[in-house]
């Protein structure tokens, strides 16, 4: 009996070390979710971060980009209005130039008829 109570008291405190490993363990496995608690957070907060970031200069882009659209526009539409005006003086230079060559014309027939009208 009194071996059986050793035995028992031994087994007890076999097990009493145990628990207090295992507390320990449990302590330092909470202590890592403690931190990689932390950790996690702090990555949370950086990634929030970057996506206003992003979000701001999305929208600057966004806004330079209509800026530019609107430029675009503005240069196509003096563009049209220049192409406009090159056609109309090209339709001028074409008449022009057949009036020239209608002068021309004249001025031939007419020294020529002057030339075999003394001859």
């Amino acid at each position: 009996m009194a071996e059986q109570l050793k035995d028992l008291t031994k087994k007890n405190d076999e097990m009493k070390m145990e628990l207090e490993d295992v507390k320990l363990e449990k302590a330092e496995a909470d202590e890592r979710v403690h931190l990689q608690a932390g950790q996690l957070d702090e990555m949370e907060k950086r990634i929030e971060e970057a996506e206003e970031r992003h979000k701001e200069e999305n929208e600057e882009m966004e806004k330079k980009l209509e800026e530019k659209k609107g430029e675009i526009a503005e240069v196509e539409e003096k563009l049209c209005v220049k192409t406009e005006k090159n056609e109309q003086m090209a339709k001028q230079m074409d008449r022009a130039f057949v009036t020239d060559l209608v002068l021309y014309a004249y001025v031939c027939v007419s020294v020529l008829a002057r030339i075999f009208y003394l001859f």
